[in-house]
Order: structure tokens, then sequence, then C-alpha cells
């Protein structure tokens, strides 16, 4: 969906995904490196659409979304706080900060209206009000190697192109918005039209060392599953294929 292609948008680190399918969307958090900036990302299912929420942050680390007021939560580290943005970018606010006591949020998650973080540094879960993030409450203390939290929550999805035979697509369905639909093809296949997908007849095969790739000859689309593992030293390729 996305790879590090030099481009701001693109992904460097990435330190959490957020998802939210009935818009189609994508949300990451990304340490940045290598050209590419610290940031807080969106974009589209399918990969198109990518933007730039947050870009004046450090140590970016969670990420969760509410999917009903259309929010994003995200958290730093160095210096710890937990902010929330609209979906486009706007209404960028700071819930939380080092002054509430909090050291690391490691992990958020929302339930209606109120948002949970948990805190290894500290050995806690917290729940507290949005969107002023009073009233905190602790869930779970003095519990040692807490890693990561997740908010699960039974809801009716609505209607989309993609639960009903897959959208018609053949291999992937990804939803978009206003429930459109865009179909997509696994590795090593191409698009034969809108929902058809066919083998790549030729491509390159090139070797990086630790792992051997196909890449198509019109793109930088994968065109085989790649062939690696542990003590594999690739040095030279050649290609014998067979349709068994």
């Amino acid at each position: 969906i996305l790879a590090n292609d030099g481009d701001k948008t693109s992904v460097a680190k990435p330190k959490a995904l957020a998802l939210d399918p009935t818009e189609g969307k994508i949300f990451w958090t990304d340490e940045g490196g290598n050209g590419v900036p610290a940031k807080v990302g969106r974009v589209n299912m399918d990969g198109t659409g990518a933007i730039v929420l947050v870009d004046n942050i450090e140590n970016p680390e969670s990420i969760t979304v509410d999917i009903d007021k259309k929010f994003v939560y995200y958290s730093t580290r160095h210096p710890p706080g937990i902010h929330s943005i609209r979906y486009d970018g706007t209404e960028r606010n700071e819930i939380l900060s080092e002054q509430n006591d909090i050291a690391y949020p490691k992990a958020l998650g929302i339930l209606e209206s109120r948002l949970y973080y948990l805190d290894p540094t500290y050995e806690k879960i917290v729940r507290v009000d949005l969107p002023s993030g009073d009233n905190a409450k602790v869930i779970i203390d003095n519990e040692a190697d807490l890693k990561n939290m997740i908010i699960f929550k039974k809801r009716s999805m609505p209607q989309h192109p993609c639960m009903i035979n897959n959208g018609g697509c053949e291999h992937f369905c990804f939803p978009g918005e206003g429930s459109s639909r865009t179909c997509a093809c696994g590795m090593g296949y191409k698009k034969e039209n809108e929902i058809t997908c066919t083998p790549f007849k030729s491509f390159a095969v090139v070797s990086q060392l630790d792992v051997a790739r196909g890449y198509s000859l019109k793109d930088s689309a994968e065109a085989m599953t790649p062939i690696a593992g542990p003590g594999h030293h690739i040095l030279h390729v050649d290609v014998v294929f067979r349709d068994q």
C-alpha cells in the first residue's frame, strides 16, 4: 500500500496503525528517517490519497480513531503526550501531557466519550473523559510488563460493496468513501480489468543478498512472492519456470 519513495507522505518507520473501514482510511504514526519526516499520516486503503495530518511532531507512538466522531487520537513518547485531530487535519488539541502524570502512553483506545491509555512506565491503564482529559480513573494498576491494548466493541457495520460477494473482486476488495470500492490483486498478479487479476508473464528477478524479489518491468509492483529466510546470501540469480 505504501513504501518509502522519498516523498514526505511515504513510510519510513511506522509505529502504529488504525483503520476506519467505513471510510476506507488507514491512519499511522511514523518515526521518520531516510529523508521522510516523522508524522501522523492518512491514506486510502488502496494506497491512494496519502496525506500528512501532523508533521511537527517528535517521537510519535500509538494511534487510534473514533469512527463515529471522525477524530484521530495519537501519543508521543518524549515529551509524553496524547493529542487529538480531525480526519481532515483540523482542530489539533492536546488532551494530556507530562503534567497529567503520564510517562509513556504506549497504547490508546476509544470507547464512546472516553479515552483509555496504557502506560508501562507507571504500570497502569487509565481512563479519562473526552474531549477535556478530566476525571482520570485508574483501571489497572501495578501490572508489570504491559505491552499493548485494544478496545473491543461489537458494532453494526453499514452495508458496503465489499461485504457482498467480495465486491465482485477476484482477489481483494478495499472499501472507499461514499460506499465505493476498489479491487486489487495479490502479490504476483496484475489487474487485467477492474475486477480480474492475471499473473505476471515477464518480470525482473533481483537479488538483495538476503532476499530475491520479482519486480514488474513497468513499475515497482511485486511480481512474485519474495524468497528469503535464515542463512540466505543470494549473490546470483537465474529462473526456471514451471506451470506446476
